[in-house]
């Protein structure tokens, strides 16, 4: 019999402001959640990772992005994701962090394949609520 484990989870934090990411694990930790947290400062950051090894690891992957980052912005990787050719990035599900709250963002990252929009600083489980809504499991 072949038994086989799903990878854990892993988070991708895209945060620019080392006092909202530091804030963010905190919150995560203090609740009891173990995932690895990888942080990235900037979008390029993160598509680098992805595109240039990150992906080929047998790891799940969620995004966690802040939309208002230097380099490239929160939505534009998104759009830059969902019209990879890869499956993997095209799929990748991710949640935004905002401190705004702007309704215009909100609905365009929806329109391009983010599941939830969060506000800062993000209550733990509202944030566990969310990633038991796109059904992956933690």
């Amino acid at each position: 019999m072949n038994m086989t484990s799903t990878p854990p989870l892993v988070l991708l934090l895209v945060e620019d402001d080392a006092g909202h990411a530091t804030l963010f694990e905190r919150t995560l930790r203090r609740g009891g959640m173990t995932n690895t947290l990888i942080r990235f400062s900037d979008g390029e950051q993160v598509l680098t990772f992805l595109r240039e090894g990150g992906r080929r690891l047998e790891k799940r992957y969620v995004l966690v992005l802040d939309l208002n980052l230097p380099r490239i912005g929160g939505l534009d990787v998104l759009r830059d994701l969902r019209e990879d050719p890869d499956p993997g990035l095209a799929n990748l599900p991710a949640m935004v962090l905002s401190t705004t709250g702007n309704p215009e963002e909100a609905e365009e990252a929806r329109t391009l394949g983010c599941y939830e929009f969060l506000s800062k600083p993000v209550d733990f489980e509202g944030f566990l609520t969310a990633l038991d809504g796109l059904g992956i499991g933690r």
